[in-house]
């Protein structure tokens, strides 16, 4: 509507124009040789097949990166030293990375004294791992590969080639008739096994030359380097149930693609990503446990690099347990006796289960689910059971329940037999309570005492319970055994002890003012015999018709004797 018609033939004839007609590529021949006229015999073989090349002889000179990178592609090949092989290897690494194309010919892959080396030979750019110089070798035609397109057979001048393989992941293109290779591609370089001096070989390569140089410059340069991840993650350890925890990687790449990350081998997480901008997982609410994340990041052409992040999840909650029996008693031979424990935890594991003269017994346990115990069968008896149950952390939590087996029908108490109240002086040795009880089924006892702490034990039927009673002060001390069998059933016994000084036996021996005892000497009224323990009227002399006998010594001396004897220890027992 707002053109001439015909435009359309006009359009097709530009298309066709441009579709059929290719720009010249730039090409630099770079070479270390010293024959003369060497690069000008090489400038001349591409003239025939219609390219116009530069030359730059390496002798004596080292070319910078600037240098290069204006050509679409560099031929290079060597046969002498007198230049600087390491600096000219790194500088066609780095043309290389930028994109640049290279077809290397004999010997500049030989990684000795004349080939070019640095990062190109360390970095694996060549296509040819050099072995032994001084190979001959045959080429026949039969490669159908297109740069071998159009070539006749080749015979190599003497020497003039290695005996060589090709670098993990070149792609092998033509053999010698030997199997030596004759041509190969990594990435964007291809390697070709023969010296280009028209001086010193058959004429023929020029043809390899232009297939090669079209299949470089016509054919993209593949990415065959794989993303870089600049920041990854440490091995974590993170609480179970904590939260806010994620892992971060970032990497680089000129044509990023997608990302995977697995978790213990599952997926765990997929998505494009950007070059330079974290790739985030959120990993919360992981169990307690070992989990290995592998994340692995491709570029657009399926290159790759990968990272494995171990995230270990620990359990520092010991269980807990929700229901616990008291301690309880049944009869013996009675049936349907159990214990029943419940316990609850994020990661159960195992449980034990001591017991009183019996094997242990072990399992796993479900959180919340109920451990029962069978104790049916158990003799009369006091039995201890203790539970551990443990989770996967190694965590535990126990708890003990005291089991006591009675007879059928233990109505009948303890006997005890015990000392009677005694006395001793304070500071001596060897004072003791001995008890003696006896019962069927004996369980414990406990001994109570003026103002010091309560004892207790177990006892045994007819087996006599000391305690020793050394080392207290002057006083009087009321001992209190109980003693029980296993169904309750007690009995008890009372002593006391009543702890004198020395000075108590001893005061009352020295004589007074006059030979009778004072007041306050003699003993009172409560000491003093009662009625019933005086003479009798039949007991006492008849005093007339008898005369008192005289004594040995004054009256006096009677009260004086008998006092005395009244402070030594008067045991008296009483008995509860």
């Amino acid at each position: 509507a707002f053109v001439n018609p015909g435009l359309e033939v006009l359009w097709d004839n530009a298309i066709q124009y441009l579709e059929s007609t290719t720009l010249a590529p730039s090409i630099l021949v770079m070479y270390g040789d010293g024959n003369t006229n060497s690069g000008e015999n090489v400038q001349a073989q591409f003239a025939t097949v219609g390219y116009s090349v530069d030359l730059m002889p390496l002798i004596g000179f080292t070319p910078a990166l600037s240098d290069l990178t204006p050509y679409d592609l560099i031929f290079a090949y060597t046969g002498s030293g007198g230049w600087d092989l390491t600096a000219v290897g790194n500088v066609v690494a780095d043309y290389l990375d930028q994109g640049g194309a290279l077809i290397i010919s004999t010997f500049a892959f030989d990684p000795s004294t004349i080939g070019i080396l640095g990062r190109f030979q360390s970095g694996g750019y060549s296509p040819f791992v050099h072995k032994v110089q001084g190979h001959t070798g045959t080429y026949d035609g039969s490669s159908t590969h297109p740069v071998m397109a159009g070539m006749a057979p080749y015979v190599g001048g003497g020497g003039y080639s290695a005996t060589t393989t090709i670098t993990a992941g070149a792609e092998l293109i033509a053999s010698f008739t030997d199997g030596v290779p004759f041509v190969a591609k990594l990435g964007n370089v291809i390697g070709i096994q023969a010296y280009p001096n028209s001086a010193f070989v058959n004429p023929g390569l020029e043809v390899l030359w232009d297939n090669a140089i079209q299949y470089l410059v016509s054919t993209p340069v593949p990415d065959t380097t794989s993303p870089t991840i600049t920041n990854a993650p440490i091995d974590l350890n993170i609480a179970e149930g904590s939260t806010g925890n994620k892992l971060n990687w970032i990497a680089t790449d000129d044509n990023p693609g997608t990302y995977s990350i697995t978790r213990n081998g599952e997926p765990a997480g997929s998505d494009s990503w950007s070059s330079g901008v974290a790739i985030m997982l959120n990993i919360d609410g992981l169990g307690f446990g070992d989990h290995i994340y592998i994340i692995t990041v491709l570029d657009n052409v399926g290159n790759s690099v990968s990272d494995t992040v171990v995230v270990t999840v620990f359990d520092s909650t010991l269980p807990t347990f929700t229901v616990v029996p008291t301690d309880f008693s049944y009869t013996e031979g009675s049936t349907g006796n159990t214990i029943s424990w419940t316990a609850t935890d994020t990661n159960p594991a195992t449980y034990s289960i001591t017991r009183t003269g019996l094997n242990p017994l072990s399992g796993s346990w479900s959180s919340g689910t109920a451990i029962i115990l069978d104790i049916d069968g158990l003799g009369v008896g006091i039995y201890t059971f203790v539970i551990t149950v443990l989770d996967l952390a190694g965590n535990s939590a126990s708890d003990t329940v005291v089991v006591t087996v009675l007879t059928i029908s233990d109505t009948t108490s303890p006997t005890i037999e015990g000392p009677i109240d005694f006395t001793y002086i304070e500071g001596s040795t060897g004072n003791s309570i001995s008890w003696i009880a006896t019962d069927a089924n004996p369980a414990t006892y406990s001994i109570e005492r003026t103002g010091l702490n309560t004892l207790s034990g177990s006892w045994s039927s007819g087996t006599a319970i000391i305690l020793d009673i050394d080392g207290l002060g002057v006083g009087i001390y009321t001992f209190v055994i109980t003693v029980l069998d296993i169904a309750g059933n007690s009995a008890s016994d009372t002593v006391v002890v009543t702890v004198l000084t020395i000075s108590d036996t001893t005061s009352s021996e020295r004589p007074t003012t006059s030979d009778e005892p004072t007041t306050s000497d003699k003993p009172t009224t409560s000491d003093e015999p009662t009625t019933s323990d005086a003479p009798t009227t039949s007991d006492k002399p008849d005093e007339s018709t008898s005369t008192p006998p005289a004594l040995p010594f004054p009256a006096g001396s009677i009260y004086l004797w008998l006092f005395s004897f009244l402070s030594v220890a008067v045991i008296v027992r009483r008995r509860r």
